[in-house]
């Protein structure tokens, strides 16, 4: 880590300085575009997401952008439409999904983004919040599967508590006071909340979900409608200012608002 990222918040650790790079294995500029591309189109992929995130950050692939130019892996991320916590967390989620589904992804068990969320938790550095213990994570995995022949989050945060990674939740005194006595999530503004838009079957952790679900409200058909057309007109505006150098600042935003619609859109309909 350089001078210059020690001395800044702990949220631009992200950004690799040029000279810390590793030269690009093929040509920069089309494993720019490529990278561009698959992070555009994988909104609900998060292995593939964060691994795009990460290969633009470890090849400083960001300095091969023509149109428009990028000072920083942060600048480039930003012209994205994501914040620091963002990356941090999807770039950290992909080192787990993906040596997860590398060892599991072929078994009976079903790996899911729930699990890999719940292993975070108790996985991630503290200090580098997109980097994560990979392995310890397969081992919790491995465990909970070996004593439970199955792995569900509940199961894996009481194996986390035992090994103190997880701090132990309080028994639930009354339905007024489950909220208060839910365990304090590490989860950030943009990411989404345990089971609720994660593929968590229900039965799995029955009674966080169930609280949840009961109190879950159910748009009317025309707001879900409206909320749909809203992504579309978005979309299409995003698309319009990115042929133009005269809306950049225009363009940033647009996408800033597209990834919200998306995220209330994915939420509305888990």
């Amino acid at each position: 880590m350089s001078d210059e990222n020690k001395k800044a918040d702990s949220s631009q650790w992200l950004d690799l300085p040029p000279k810390f790079c590793e030269k690009p294995p093929s040509d920069p500029a089309r494993m720019l575009k490529e990278s561009k591309a698959r992070i555009k189109a994988a909104v609900e992929n998060y292995a593939q997401l964060g691994l795009w995130f990460s290969r633009v950050r470890r090849f400083g692939l960001w300095r091969y952008s023509k149109r428009p130019k990028f000072k920083s892996f942060a600048e480039f991320y930003k012209h994205m439409g994501y914040s620091a916590d963002q990356v941090s967390h999807q770039i950290a989620i992909s080192t787990v999904l993906r040596m997860l589904l590398e060892e599991f992804g072929k078994a009976e068990v079903k790996v899911n983004v729930y699990h890999a969320t719940i292993l975070l938790r108790g996985v991630r550095d503290d200090e580098a919040r997109f980097k994560a213990d990979g392995e310890l994570a397969c081992d919790i995995f491995r465990t909970v599967l070996a004593a439970e022949a199955k792995v569900t989050g509940k199961l894996l945060k009481k194996e986390m508590t035992a090994r103190g990674l997880l701090k132990a939740t309080p028994k639930q005194k009354s339905r007024h006071t489950e909220e208060d006595n839910e365990p304090k999530s590490d989860v950030k503004i943009g990411e989404p909340i345990d089971g609720l838009s994660l593929g968590e079957n229900a039965g799995n952790d029955s009674e966080s979900n169930q609280a949840v679900l009961k109190t879950k409200e159910v748009l009317p058909r025309q707001a879900r409608k409206e909320l749909n057309e809203a992504r579309s007109v978005a979309a299409a505006l995003v698309e319009d200012t990115g042929n133009s150098t005269e809306h950049l600042e225009l363009h940033k935003k647009l996408i800033q608002l597209r990834t919200l619609l998306e995220e209330v859109y994915r939420q509305v309909n888990s």
